[in-house]
């Protein structure tokens, strides 16, 4: 089975649902592992049938990798505006700490997936995060 290696992001505008999905799927997915979370816990909490899941996400993996996307855009969305900003150095760098750690304790799943995604996904070439960190340097 093949892992779709694209970014939710960056795809057509997801429907309400669809975040819906992504954001409960990303909770449950930090709390429970990837191989202990079901997908049918993940519908019935946001009150869809399991087939709405598979046909908005494809697998579970696509599903995982999705969330995993959505997180870490959430993130790079919340700190982008450092990079622009007109900050001394130290003051930047402590704007970013105290975004990231804001962020992760406002979303504490969040840190598990990233941990999660590296766990059961060590066949992909770079993790979701790498990939934002590179974007956001320009590599």
């Amino acid at each position: 089975m093949a892992i779709v290696e694209q970014s939710w992001t960056d795809s057509p505008q997801l429907s309400e649902r669809q975040l819906a999905i992504l954001d409960c799927a990303a909770r449950v997915f930090g709390e429970h592992g990837f191989t202990g979370t079901d997908v049918q816990a993940i519908a019935d909490e946001v009150g869809v049938g399991k087939g709405t899941v598979y046909r908005s996400f494809g697998t579970k993996d696509e599903l995982f990798l999705a969330a995993v996307d959505r997180e870490i855009h959430m993130l790079s969305s919340g700190l982008i505006g450092l990079a622009d900003a007109e900050l001394d150095p130290l003051d930047a760098l402590k704007a970013a700490v105290c975004g990231y750690l804001e962020f992760f304790d406002e979303r504490p799943w969040a840190a598990e997936l990233v941990i999660l995604e590296r766990a059961n996904f060590r066949h992909r070439r770079e993790s979701t995060f790498i990939k934002y960190v590179e974007k956001s340097r320009g590599y």
